[in-house]
């Protein structure tokens, strides 16, 4: 989480806000792909995590983020960043 507030330059409190303007919910979804893609936490603690969100929705924002990927190369090189600020924090 640390990772994507720094990277996108907002708070944490952003992220696991109730605000669904695209300037949070990219991020918060993008949290949500990398929680489950790369530690596998369970799709519950990962909402819980990011606000008490369901489940589905944490289903739905990692299936878009890698739909997305396939298609976007922008979306791509944050990802790609995010991952390298985790391994460089």
């Amino acid at each position: 989480l640390n990772a994507v507030c720094r990277y996108f330059s907002i708070t944490k409190a952003d992220l696991k806000g109730p605000r669904r303007t695209k300037q949070f919910v990219i991020p918060r979804q993008i949290a949500m792909y990398l929680l489950k893609e790369m530690t596998g936490t369970p799709l519950m603690a990962i909402g819980d995590l990011l606000g008490g969100r369901d489940h589905t929705t944490v289903i739905h924002a990692y299936e878009k983020i890698k739909k997305d990927l396939k298609i976007n190369s922008l979306l791509n090189q944050e990802v790609e960043q995010i991952r390298s600020l985790l391994y460089t924090s």
